[in-house]
């Protein structure tokens, strides 16, 4: 195990590797009942997608951990799946069965762009300095992510939170102390907590399993009306979404050259798969954070907490007990680590800083971690001309930020 997932090469044990799977699962898992119910409002039978979310997070992930030997933990993500509910079904009108058949196309031409090259060579042409920035906006927005679960930030403002404030106060001795296992330490108990001082939530008690034989109805695949222009801005706008969502994460988490590359085909395939399985496409989760925090540097983590989803699946309910509180401080503080990066971040030039400043506050501003890349590749340019420093662009990062550019002006009209 260690000669395969290279544990004493990247200076970690089984031990880490395992508390940073669970770590990652645990921070993640509120994505088991969400998902389901964003997608419910697109028509989809809730309890058929628990089980498609359950079972592409273990294929995705356990591939991840065993070929890519990375700690990028894959399930379906929420922005994703809010441009499958409400732009794609809600905005322009395709049924949540077309919409599966455009996440199969527009997940095949990621699949084609990634084992040609392109996706690496997007990679490489990226400066360093807004692959940093990428890191921190990244970073800021899991803190907003974190405060929300907490219950600081609510759609009408900030709001006060007792328990959010004990959990973050729990997280923040446990790592000061450098307890081992800290953030799982902190979600256990601030679990108990909640359920000992407040009324609880509401849980659910079906198991998802007695539905399997249902999981057919949710397969209706469809490619019809996909060749209109709504069907070519919906599958424009969705690759370029699963290529710069991928490029955010794997940036952010994955230094190695070749896991990287593996873990953008791993990304790109899984995509086609969340597409059969029933289901909008599982990415890298920005939780992973939380997991690597935890120092889990291979792909054992990630298997640990596809194992982990394997085990959701035969006891659903029990995952309902743990509210979104409990992992909100450790979200946030995994944030915060992330965002002292920006101390190590250097430009030949001043200007060079503010498309960097844009992507880092514009990514946890509007919630997406593309919409705040674009901004921020739009301008690097615009910027490099003005201010002398052209020999920083290249063909490729000047196509980048014109698809960026594309993608922002369709994102207007839909």
């Amino acid at each position: 195990m260690d000669q395969y997932f290279k544990l004493s090469e990247k200076g970690t044990s089984i031990q880490t590797e395992i508390l940073a799977g669970l770590i990652t699962f645990f921070s993640s898992s509120y994505i088991l009942f969400v998902h389901p119910v964003m997608l419910s409002e697109a028509g989809v039978p809730q309890v058929l997608s628990l089980l498609a979310t359950i079972f592409i997070a273990i294929v995705a992930s356990l591939t991840m951990g065993l070929y890519a030997n990375t700690p990028l933990v894959m399930a379906p993500g929420l922005g994703m799946t809010a441009y499958f509910a409400y732009t794609l079904v809600g905005g322009l009108g395709f049924t949540w069965q077309e919409s599966l058949g455009i996440t199969i196309v527009s997940s095949l031409i990621f699949v084609l762009l990634t084992f040609t090259g392109v996706i690496e060579r997007f990679r490489l042409s990226i400066p360093l300095e807004l692959k940093k920035a990428i890191t921190i906006g990244i970073g800021l927005f899991l803190v907003r992510i974190g405060l929300e679960n907490a219950g600081f930030l609510l759609e009408d403002g900030f709001n006060w939170s007792w328990l959010g404030f004990i959990g973050l106060l729990i997280v923040l001795v446990l790592t000061l102390f450098k307890v081992k296992g800290a953030f799982l330490i902190a979600i256990a108990l601030i679990t108990a907590i909640f359920w000992i001082f407040t009324d609880g939530l509401e849980v659910s008690s079906t198991n998802a399993l007695l539905e399997l034989g249902n999981y057919f109805d949710l397969l209706d695949i469809q490619f019809s009306n996909m060749i209109s222009i709504n069907g070519l801005i919906a599958i424009f706008s969705f690759v370029m979404l699963l290529i710069f969502q991928a490029l955010g994460i794997v940036e952010a988490f994955v230094e190695d050259r070749e896991e990287a590359k593996k873990s953008y085909q791993v990304v790109s395939v899984m995509s086609v798969l969340s597409g059969v399985f029933g289901t909008s496409p599982a990415i890298t989760l920005s939780e992973n954070g939380a997991g690597i925090q935890e120092g889990g540097r291979t792909g054992l983590s990630t298997s640990v907490a596809g194992l982990l989803f394997l085990v959701a699946l035969f006891v659903t309910p029990l995952f309902s007990y743990i509210p979104a509180v409990a992992a909100g401080p450790v979200i946030v503080f995994t944030g915060l680590s992330m965002g002292k990066l920006i101390t190590s971040i250097e430009v030949p030039h001043w200007s060079l800083w503010l498309p960097a400043i844009v992507i880092i506050l514009s990514i946890p501003l509007t919630g997406s971690i593309v919409s705040g890349m674009a901004y921020g590749f739009v301008l690097y340019p615009i910027i490099a001309s003005v201010f002398g420093q052209k020999g920083r662009l290249n063909p490729t990062n000047l196509t980048i930020s014109f698809l960026f550019l594309l993608l922002l002006v369709v994102e207007i009209f839909l």
